[in-house]
């Protein structure tokens, strides 16, 4: 009896345990996941250093200047950046001082250099200064002994560079998953080979290098084209077990008479979970283990391996680097055109989502050879088993394809969560960061970061452009506004632009409580 998706999902995340940790250096260490917090080492910035080029003085020596009364000051010397010894500023005088450079001891300010009339030895200082000014604080950033990143983070570019200036040569990381890549067919051809009669050019080991690569694994433990020969297979494919923690066969694993890998897995001590999905495309995939190794055997046809790769190998593949969730990201779309089906399979169609207004539009071509469609989705439709057909305008759940999930939660957008999400308007959050426009008198808060402490009756950090599977802020154009639009705003519909709430007060700080939504 075939099993559904979710089910096949759950069955291969639970037997796709997170490595053992190992050292790695930082620079190597990108799309790894952390198996350390990150502690500051030492206060950060380290020492008091300048924001600007320019002028570092004493605020008292320039407390009554103005552009009547101008003060004149010598210049001593100069400071430049990554100068050892600090100079000191003396009573009644300044130093010429470079962005980055160690603040001269007795120095409380930076005046810019193109705010000061400047002669051959002096500078001239038309209005005061307050203490503190273009000057940046020893440790204003991070305290030695401060938690700068917690276990489970993805080290990214950025986290790359945080390591850097942190003085982490070396991290304890997740490492990537040893990968097999096995694809098989006497039919399959590489793409600089002659293609002779009856011959196909093989697609499947491409994507799946490339899809890969974009989860974070670059490095292919074996990479093989194998015809249907059970000898050569039997080779192949042990060396693949013996090899790598994760081993991913294309073809061979249906019901023909060439279809071979089923078999020589099970020969080779293979423990089968699963073959065969309530699915399309990709009905006859496999998922076996061996020790707490993973075994995808997936239908031959391309799509059925681009789908079934995204659906349930990549999830298995970020859980064991330490991601705590790589399922594809779901959304919600509202069909252009009708669509039908025969099967009571779930269907995973091929379409184009448009995030200008939310319409998702199935793409032509379908079969599962075709991959023209495929290379032109960003998402799949999920088409329920229990319909035979889908009506323009319709609401649908759609699996955002990697690639365009990333693109589209940059934009801040979050999940509604329940049936009456809705109608929960009135969300309290916590002011992290303001801005004031100077159209109008508004004020505008940020609430890109923000703790509920009401309305859902859930407490915990949200950040925006997150998924949120329990909660939904509606920091938005109100829901009347939505609806206005023609936007029916159910559960699991998108809200977008989340990040900022236009309110009408005189002042707004840092810490205060407003309403949101």
């Amino acid at each position: 009896m075939m099993i559904s998706l979710d089910q096949a999902l759950g069955i291969v995340l639970e037997n796709a345990h997170r490595l053992d940790s190992v050292s790695m250096n930082f620079e190597e260490a990108r799309g790894a996941v952390l198996a350390q917090p990150i502690v500051a080492l030492e206060d950060q910035p380290a020492f008091a250093s300048s924001a600007m080029d320019g002028f570092a003085l004493r605020t008292a020596d320039v407390k009554n200047a103005s552009a009547d009364r101008p003060v004149r000051l010598p210049v001593s010397a100069t400071a430049r950046a990554g100068q050892a010894e600090p100079v000191p500023v003396g009573k009644g005088t300044a130093v010429r001082i470079m962005t980055g450079a160690r603040v001269p001891e007795g120095a409380d300010a930076v005046v810019m250099w193109e705010d000061v009339g400047e002669a051959e030895s002096e500078i001239v200082v038309t209005r005061p200064l307050t203490a503190g000014k273009n000057i940046r604080k020893a440790a204003e950033e991070l305290k030695a002994g401060e938690t700068v990143l917690k276990e489970g983070t993805l080290v990214t570019p950025s986290v790359v560079a945080l390591l850097a200036v942190l003085g982490y040569e070396d991290v304890q990381v997740y490492p990537r998953p040893r990968v097999a890549v096995i694809t098989t067919g006497d039919e399959l051809v590489a793409v600089n080979d002659p293609k002779g009669p009856g011959k196909i050019r093989d697609s499947n080991a491409p994507f799946l290098v490339a899809g890969l690569s974009e989860a974070g694994i670059g490095d292919i433990e074996i990479a093989a084209r194998v015809e249907d020969d059970k000898e050569t297979l039997t080779s192949v494919l042990q060396r693949g077990l013996e090899r790598a923690d994760v081993l991913i066969v294309t073809g061979g694993v249906s019901v023909g008479d060439f279809d071979f890998v089923k078999q020589i897995l099970a020969d080779l001590g293979v423990r089968q979970q699963f073959w065969g999905i309530n699915v399309k495309p990709g009905k006859p995939a496999y998922f076996g283990t061996h020790g707490g190794k993973l075994v995808f055997g997936l239908p031959g046809n391309p799509v059925s391996v681009g789908v079934l790769f995204y659906e349930l190998v990549r999830p298995a593949l970020l859980a064991m680097m330490g991601q705590k969730d790589g399922t594809l990201r779901r959304s919600v779309g509202r069909l252009t055109a009708s669509i039908r089906k025969r099967t009571s399979r779930l269907e995973l169609v091929r379409a184009s989502f448009s995030e200008k207004d939310g319409t998702v539009t199935p793409l032509s071509k379908q079969d599962s050879h075709m991959l023209s469609g495929f290379a032109k989705a960003n998402c799949l439709i999920r088409f329920p088993e229990d319909r035979q057909e889908l009506e323009a305008g319709e609401e649908v759940e759609l699996d955002m394809l990697p690639e365009a999930a990333q693109k589209f939660f940059r934009t801040g957008a979050s999940q509604l969560s329940s049936p009456d999400a809705v109608t929960k308007r009135g969300a309290v959050g916590r002011v992290v960061a303001v801005s004031v426009s100077r159209k109008k008198g508004l004020a505008k808060t940020n609430v890109s970061s923000a703790r509920l402490v009401e309305a859902w009756g859930i407490e915990g950090d949200v950040h925006a452009g997150e998924w949120h599977r329990q909660v939904s802020l509606l920091a938005i154009e109100s829901i009347e506004k939505m609806r206005a639009k023609g936007l029916n705003v159910q559960p699991g519909a998108f809200a977008e632009n989340i990040t900022t709430e236009s309110i009408e007060l005189p002042e707004l700080h840092v810490g205060d409580r407003v309403r949101i939504g």
